[in-house]
């Protein structure tokens, strides 16, 4: 009786505090018309206005750490968690918060130096997400010097 009640608060309290942390994987967030995701279609092109590719670590809806890219070794590693805790995210009643996720990655802790691999994920494609909802699947491009995705399947 008792191993069966040190079993289940042992459980319990592994559920509560978990060794590893689940983050997003994402490009920053951008700001986009509402009227411009009710026409996403396959083919269309959403520019993301970033020279270079900028990754983030999100968790509830707070970016944790920023981490650069190593595609030679398929990781990427955190180079900055120092950042504001709450990410400001711009919203009104005319624009949404577009999210780029490539996946979700579980680390133990987010401190700088940490390399994470990332060899399961297909970095070219992305799931855009709003407000916590999948909208469409794509694939990131390059459209006059800038990033891009390219719509290849709508989910809604």
């Amino acid at each position: 009786m008792r191993g069966e009640t040190q079993a289940t608060h042992l459980e319990k309290m592994m559920r509560e505090h978990p060794l590893f942390q689940d983050y997003d994987l994402t490009l920053p967030p951008v700001t986009i018309r509402r009227s411009s995701l009710k026409k996403i279609e396959k083919g269309a092109v959403i520019l993301l206005h970033l020279i270079h590719p900028e990754l983030q670590l999100w968790r509830n809806g707070n970016v944790c750490a920023v981490v650069e890219m190593d595609r030679c070794k398929k990781t990427v590693t955190i180079i900055d968690t120092e950042i504001e805790k709450k990410y400001l995210l711009k919203s009104s009643k005319k624009d949404e918060t577009l999210f780029c996720l490539f996946g979700s990655v579980s680390i133990k802790e987010t401190k700088g130096g940490t390399a994470i691999d990332v060899s399961t994920f297909d970095m070219e494609r992305v799931l855009l997400t709003v407000a916590g909802e999948r909208i469409a699947r794509g694939r990131l491009v390059w459209v006059d010097e800038e990033i891009a995705v390219e719509i290849e399947k709508v989910e809604r």
